[in-house]
């Protein structure tokens, strides 16, 4: 299913005590299918929502804000808030809750200072990001909470606005987009360099000086990687495994997991559960 024709679709997490940064859950949302928000309400927890695709209006408070693709909006607890789309263009966005005794500084670390919308920085690689963890969900690979945890980190390292006295470079845009793909079995060198417009032999220069490794093996240690833990953390057989971390031969997986880990995936999943 392609991300953005979902109707919705949630993630939850059992709240966890004593926790001073709580993720509830994460979800999508398209106004296609729900019901706008006419009047105002409040709500319990922090949340922070991205809008994928339309526009329209968010109201918090006694301020009002024109909400368009790309922007991010943070709305803390006990908040009046209302937010409808633009009726010729419905928006679709994603969110993530939080709770906990620094959620509110979390919140001003993400730039909401005296605000509640904001740009979301590196648009392109944030939306991926999500379509990540979605992806996941639809071919039945488990999605532990630390990996929402970890997507909430990226995203506030993406979007903070201190300590941040260099943007990324080139190689490490790269690297965010390999990760954000290793599930795509179409996902090339060709595809990497007609996205970020460069030529071949530029992007195997830039992982040469910055990474000592080349793009396509990058490629294939992080697949890898990634199979090991869908081995020992869900009950995936081989060819499923091979799949979902975007080998479309499950013979050519096989050989290659044997190179870089020296054993097959079987060999690695029975030494590594029971």
């Amino acid at each position: 299913m392609e991300f953005t024709q979902r109707k919705m679709e949630d993630i939850l997490f059992h709240e966890k005590d004593g926790e001073e940064l709580f993720i509830k859950g994460i979800g999508f949302h398209n106004f296609n299918y729900i019901r706008p928000i006419y009047t105002f309400r409040v709500q319990s927890f922090h949340t922070l929502h991205i809008v994928l695709e339309g526009s329209g209006t968010l109201k918090v408070e006694d301020k009002v804000y024109s909400v368009k693709k790309g922007d991010m909006f943070y709305i803390p607890p006990d908040t009046n808030l209302c937010y409808y789309p633009d009726d010729k263009f419905l928006w679709k966005y994603v969110w993530i809750k939080f709770e906990g005794e620094m959620a509110h500084s979390y919140g001003e670390k993400f730039g909401f200072k005296n605000t509640n919308l904001k740009p979301c920085k590196d648009f392109i690689n944030v939306y991926h990001m999500f379509k990540r963890i979605f992806d996941a969900k639809d071919n039945n690979i488990p999605i532990g909470y630390y990996d929402v945890v970890s997507l909430f980190y990226k995203l506030l390292d993406i979007n903070t606005t201190y300590n941040k006295t260099t943007s990324p470079t080139l190689c490490e845009s790269v690297m965010t987009y390999i990760d954000c793909h290793l599930t795509d079995s179409y996902l090339s060198l060709e595809k990497i360099c007609e996205y970020f417009n460069i030529s071949h032999s530029y992007l195997c220069k830039i992982f040469k000086n910055e990474k000592n490794i080349t793009a396509k093996n990058y490629i294939v240690t992080s697949r890898i990687n990634l199979a090991t833990k869908l081995l020992i953390s869900s009950d995936l057989r081989i060819n499923e495994i091979a799949y979902s971390v975007g080998f479309s031969d499950e013979i050519h997986f096989m050989k290659t997991f044997k190179k870089i880990m020296g054993v097959t995936p079987s060999e690695y999943k029975k030494g590594n559960i029971g």
